[in-house]
């Protein structure tokens, strides 16, 4: 079987949310690492 490694960005709040979605979709999933960013860099708007 092939691996799918991804690599997303969402504003803030929303990265645990999409891990657990894509973790419980694939069956034999692992997430390897998940990165936080502070909370208080600017988004560039």
């Amino acid at each position: 079987m092939t691996d799918i490694v991804t690599c997303s960005w969402f504003k803030h709040g929303e990265a645990r949310k999409v891990v657990a979605f894509y973790t419980e979709a694939f069956p034999d999933r692992k997430t390897k690492q998940t990165n936080l960013v502070p909370d208080d860099l600017p988004d560039g708007n």
